[in-house]
């Protein structure tokens, strides 16, 4: 045990007053389109969600709609026809529309529970002005291998360090992906997840650099709130967005299918801005939601890799050890995967002909939100798993210590002895009885129906359509 946790320091006190500081009435870190959104659109509505709602109102209702009176002005019949029934489907701005929305509130709906969490924990963590030596566990050290090389670059030179990486998220996704179309074969799809998690390990070291003010928690809440990594998983996303409107789906099914034969240049380029005007935004918006759910899952993964728990709540009344509101912050991120994963996918279903959802394109996004779930929720209830284990066994250390203290006074009397006797029985019981998962069973059921809903509205789809 490292000093009592009971007790509010001074650096506890400090930590709370810059989280404080972080941690502003806009708590998340509003990426470059968000801010200019905010910037253009604040000034009459006077709120980011306010901002984002007109902007969505503006770009999926009059933008969209002012296409379509042009498109019958324009295009042949059976172009518009296909472009109402499949690109532009009104099912589909519906849905993309309400994702944006549901990105724009869960964000902002988590970075508060991210920080409100991290406060309601501070009595079991530990700040102290020197860093504690790394766990030497094999997850630590693979943490490390993977961190320290960037982050030492960043130390020396963090101009350079990201531009060299935001110009790395902007070129290689349309490489691989011009190279190597998911669509051509199942195989790419593993060339792809890789590519995510390259890209995602680049973002994270470059720009997890904090002030030297910064201690323990506090590092953690600058890189989700202050630091460039927003900012980069929307370029990287955005890249990847590009590169598959332009070489894999919408764009490429019109040439195949003769669309830009029959009209004239300028509506050729407005038929792109369309596709990537309504993408584009889209995916940003995800990349936000992204990036604010992988803030959470690394939180877990410093506070235990920096060993900052060290004592558990044997009073917590969820009997968890005080560590719930970790778990429960981890089990919604998921929830929130799998709203928005439901939203795409049941959209697609209801629109798209069965013989093209068996593109691997859909198997794409299932395993990569499929990583996502893993990362963001199995992987950090893991790690708190064996932190409680090991909190337990320091409890009930210290319990058996102090009543080999007692037993060996002599002026103890046998009343004394006795009392012992009854309140370490009872201390016992209260540690075993904490919960060794900060979340319940009943949580890994829901997590795991939750993440299936994309998959079991496909097998309904199949179902009511019946053979091909």
């Amino acid at each position: 045990m490292s000093g009592n946790p009971w007790v509010v320091t001074p650096a506890k006190e400090e930590q709370c007053r810059v989280m404080d500081e972080l941690v502003d009435p806009c708590s998340e870190h509003l990426t470059p389109l968000e801010r200019f959104i905010t910037t253009v659109f604040g000034k009459w509505h006077g709120s980011y969600l306010g901002s984002v709602l007109l902007c969505v109102l503006t770009l999926y209702g009059a933008n969209y709609a002012l296409f379509f009176w042009f498109s019958e002005r324009v295009y042949e019949k059976e172009v518009i026809s296909w472009l109402f029934s499949l690109l532009f489907n009104p099912i589909f701005l519906v849905t993309d529309a309400l994702t944006v929305l549901f990105c724009v509130w869960f964000v902002r709906y988590q970075s508060h529970a991210y920080v409100h969490a991290l406060r309601d924990i501070r009595h079991l963590t530990d700040s102290p002005e020197q860093e504690r030596p790394h766990s030497r566990s094999g997850m630590g050290i693979l943490i490390r291998v993977l961190y320290d090389p960037l982050n030492r670059l960043s130390r020396r030179s963090r101009r350079l360090s990201t531009l060299l990486v935001a110009s790395i998220l902007v070129f290689m996704p349309p490489y691989l992906i011009w190279r190597f179309p998911v669509y051509e074969g199942y195989h790419h799809i593993l060339l792809y997840l890789a590519m995510f998690i390259l890209g995602s390990w680049l973002i994270v070291p470059v720009t997890w650099d904090p002030p030297e003010k910064y201690k323990g928690i506090n590092k953690n809440l600058w890189s989700a709130f202050r630091s460039h990594q927003a900012s980069l998983a929307t370029i990287f996303t955005l890249s990847i967005a590009f590169s598959e409107l332009t070489w894999v789906t919408s764009i490429p099914t019109m040439w195949s299918r003769g669309f830009f034969k029959y009209v004239y240049s300028l509506s050729t380029v407005i038929l792109h801005l369309e596709v990537w005007l309504g993408y584009l935004f889209l995916f940003a918006f995800l990349a936000s939601f992204a990036h604010v759910i992988c803030s959470v899952a690394v939180g877990v993964f410093f506070l235990w890799d920096r060993g900052y728990i060290v004592s558990l709540d044997p009073l917590d009344e969820f009997g968890s050890g005080g560590l719930r509101p970790l778990g429960v912050l981890v089990e919604h991120s998921t929830f929130a995967i799998a709203a928005i994963l439901a939203m795409m996918f049941v959209s697609r279903f209801v629109v798209y002909p069965i013989g093209e959802l068996r593109d691997p394109y859909y198997l794409q996004l299932a395993l990569g939100a499929t990583v996502l779930i893993i990362f963001s929720f199995v992987f950090p209830v893991v790690l708190l798993h064996w932190k409680i284990k090991e909190l337990k066994l320091t409890w009930v250390r210290n319990c058996r210590s102090r009543k080999i203290s007692v037993l060996q006074e002599k002026a103890a009397g046998l009343n004394s002895v006795e009392l012992l006797g009854s309140s370490l029985a009872e201390g016992y019981s209260r540690i075993r009885n904490i919960n060794d998962w900060p979340v319940s069973p009943s949580a890994w059921v829901r997590v795991l129906l939750s993440s299936l809903a994309p998959i079991a509205s496909y097998l309904v789809s199949l179902y009511l359509r019946g053979p091909l």
